[in-house]
């Protein structure tokens, strides 16, 4: 028998991953007055913020939730019977469904995110009300994100140090679409200063440069820019307005 909540939290995610980029710079660009408009996405926090509202207007009440060992978010419903964790940040289009566990029991399992594969998931209960959460590229078999989580430490947008989130951009300005059968990356890269495209579908991986392609790079950003309704030209702008501010120093 389907679990009607399970439906209504994979749709809400699965529309959260295929209507909306994953970028790392639109909350900084806000937090420094420059408008970025909706349909280009945003982080985890703008994520999970997303997702909180979409499963408020169905009824289904969520919070936010921090892992105790990494700087993120996401969102985490909870009911009598069932505690579910959403992870579209890394482009899961299925909730994570954890049952109430035993001490110590782990639960091994594999959902099949909007991208490319399937993706291992490992939770473990390790303490009264912590769980472990590992990430595991079914290919290789290696833990490609943990996340440790206390399921009593329930947020709201008030309790988070909202500018640890308006700054967390890595080593890359970067952009991620999922489209169709394939996941597109768009790369500032912070050295070089060129925009890359990495494209990853069931065949591998395949990256490019502006060096070595700029036209097919545009082809890429032009399809983008019709689905998602902003200009090519914008996408660049946001791209290089980030790149500017993260230059200069976020914080000056």
């Amino acid at each position: 028998m389907s679990d009607p909540t399970i439906m209504k939290l994979n749709k809400a995610v699965k529309d959260i991953v295929e209507q909306y980029p994953y970028n790392t710079f639109s909350l900084m660009l806000e937090a420094k007055g420059i408008q970025v408009p909706e349909q280009l996405g945003g982080n985890c926090l703008w994520q999970a913020l997303k997702l909180n509202d979409k499963l408020r207007k169905l009824n289904i009440q969520t919070s936010l939730i921090e892992p105790i060992n990494t700087l993120h978010v996401t969102s985490l419903a909870q009911n009598q019977e069932n505690t579910y964790l959403f992870e579209p940040s890394l482009a899961l289009g299925e909730v994570i469904k954890i049952n109430n566990m035993a001490q110590n029991e782990k639960i091994d399992f594999e959902i099949l995110p909007y991208i490319t594969d399937k993706v291992g998931i490992c939770v473990q209960k390790f303490g009264k009300n912590e769980v472990k959460v590992n990430f595991t590229d079914t290919k290789s078999d290696k833990v490609f994100s943990s996340y440790e989580y206390d399921l009593n430490s329930l947020k709201t947008i008030k309790d988070l140090n909202v500018k640890e989130y308006q700054s967390l951009i890595g080593e890359k300005i970067m952009l991620r679409y999922n489209i169709d059968d394939e996941v597109w990356y768009f790369y500032k890269n912070l050295k070089r200063g060129s925009l890359e495209f990495e494209l990853i579908n069931r065949k591998g991986k395949q990256t490019y440069t502006t060096n070595f392609d700029p036209n097919f790079l545009d082809y890429r950003l032009d399809i983008m820019s019709e689905r998602i309704g902003i200009s090519t030209r914008d996408i660049k702008d946001f791209f290089e307005q980030a790149y500017f501010i993260v230059r200069q120093g976020y914080n000056r």
